[in-house]
């Protein structure tokens, strides 16, 4: 549905079908990673050449996305290809091939693999070429100079996936003809190709679907999803915020009612300088039952699963760390 909506890699460039923007909306945690990989996957297919991951704003949710694209899109380790000895991984463990040239890999963002790899001129092309980079104005700048289809880059077209696209990419400035860093450079890349799709994926669309519609020119196109809007269902197992508040206004059997007069209840509102040193007792329930939980799961041979428990009292460093420190204590 979603790449059928997309700007065709092998129309001709002076189409009116050439550029394509538009959002794909999932839940929260349920499953957009996985379809953005296999929309990946499903655009080379059909001919796309490059490809532009846009993870985040921090080292490790850029390094974690590369993690996700070597296993379900490359199928090798990145940053063993090109090193004589390529582990293969995921898509690739069955065949021993990859199907893409990286460059990023989990240890390098894009400035320094280039930098590392003074051979990146140089590489098979022949393949497709993904790039998983941070949402920094820096490195999208140089990733915008060093890309030149036709010349350094095979083919003409580039598909750009913004992962949590209401997060910097936006523009936050005005006037827009003079947008916000992010938002410049991934236009910028956008309009270097004489074909280009952006997508956006993201949980919470709001800040994206209030961007001005009426673009700046039609050769600096803004991020607005022009084009199309794809509402992914959550799968059938999913438990997210329906299940938790439902429409109806009832109390699921996942929730617990606290009685706010219990002895060492945590207030809902409270000063910043709030010390907790003792914890309540319907908070030490809910850590013993998590406790007995993890046994049973291992004992039923989920010894290496993912398995986590989130305590959210209040919104304040302070005494979040106050209530780390009594939660370590209590468990001591």
């Amino acid at each position: 549905r979603t790449l059928s909506r997309c700007a065709n890699p092998k129309g001709l460039p002076d189409s009116m079908e050439t550029k394509k923007r538009g959002m794909v909306m999932g839940d929260v945690q349920a499953g957009k990673t996985a379809n953005y990989l296999g929309l990946i996957n499903l655009a080379c297919d059909f001919g796309y050449r490059v490809i532009v991951l846009l993870a985040g704003l921090t080292n490790s949710l850029r390094e974690q996305t590369q993690d996700r694209v070597d296993m379900g899109f490359i199928g090798a380790y990145s940053n063993s290809i090109g090193s004589g000895m390529i582990n293969y991984i995921g898509v690739g463990e069955s065949t021993h091939q990859y199907y893409a040239i990286p460059l990023t890999n989990a240890d390098w963002d894009f400035n320094k693999f280039i930098q590392k790899n003074t051979n990146a001129q140089a590489m098979d092309f022949n393949k497709p070429v993904i790039l998983v980079v941070k949402k920094n104005a820096s490195i999208l700048k140089s990733v915008h100079g060093w890309l030149k289809p036709g010349d350094n880059i095979s083919g003409n077209s580039i598909l750009i996936i913004d992962d949590e696209a209401d997060n910097a990419s936006p523009n936050t400035k005005k006037p827009e003809y003079d947008p916000s860093a992010i938002n410049r450079r991934i236009r910028d890349i956008y309009n270097k190709f004489p074909i280009a799709s952006y997508i956006g994926f993201t949980a919470t669309p709001f800040a994206n679907i209030f961007i001005n519609p009426f673009d700046v020119s039609d050769d600096d196109q803004d991020l607005f999803p022009h084009d199309f809007i794809v509402q992914l269902n959550a799968p059938d197992y999913y438990f997210g915020g329906e299940s938790v508040f439902p429409r109806d206004g009832s109390i699921p059997s996942v929730i617990r009612i606290l009685d706010t007069e219990e002895q060492n209840f945590i207030p809902v509102k409270h000063k910043k300088d709030l010390a907790v040193s003792n914890l309540p007792d319907s908070l030490k329930e809910a850590i013993l039952s998590f406790l007995i939980n993890n046994v049973v799961r291992t004992l039923r041979g989920d010894k290496y699963k993912h398995r986590s428990m989130m305590i959210n009292v209040t919104a304040l460093n302070e005494p979040q760390e106050s209530v780390s420190d009594a939660v370590k204590a209590y468990l001591a």
